[in-house]
């Protein structure tokens, strides 16, 4: 073996970055395995602060993780209220950072973003609501 070969064989490889390194972590999860690097949270903190806006990164700040020790674990329950109204599963968007990530990189994951603030806040306005607060069971169409 060339030496050029030896030194080539010790170079980091370069790991793929949006969708498909998002794809190669599901395979690898589905298959068992780990991510062989994690990343540190203060890493995470530290790129987020880099990227973010101000005001977008001391968001993060507002919410608290509540932890839920000595619970009865035995049985799994999923379900919340919202609104007033009991739900069996929360209620989760689907993966639109990753349209906008795979049309518009960076970019298009913020105009998704805004653009889902935007929806929201023209569904409220148009329902007579001026916050989320405001909102409750009345602000629901009954079943049919």
């Amino acid at each position: 073996m060339t030496d050029s070969r030896k030194t080539d064989a010790k170079k980091p490889q370069p790991v793929p970055t949006g969708p498909e390194r998002e794809l190669q972590l599901y395979a690898q999860g589905l298959a068992g395995g780990k991510p062989s690097v994690p990343v540190p949270l203060d890493l995470l903190e530290q790129k987020a602060k880099e990227i973010l806006a101000p005001r977008a990164y001391e968001a993060f700040y507002q919410w608290r993780i509540v932890p839920r020790m000595l619970r009865d674990v035995a049985k799994r329950d999923l379900s919340v209220e919202l609104l007033g109204v009991g739900l069996p599963a929360p209620i989760l968007l689907g993966r639109l950072y990753m349209w906008g990530l795979a049309v518009a990189g960076e970019q298009g994951v913020r105009d998704v973003l805004l653009n889902l603030i935007a929806d929201c806040d023209l569904t409220l306005a148009l329902s007579g609501y001026t916050s989320c607060r405001e909102l409750d069971s009345s602000a629901l169409a009954p079943s049919p």
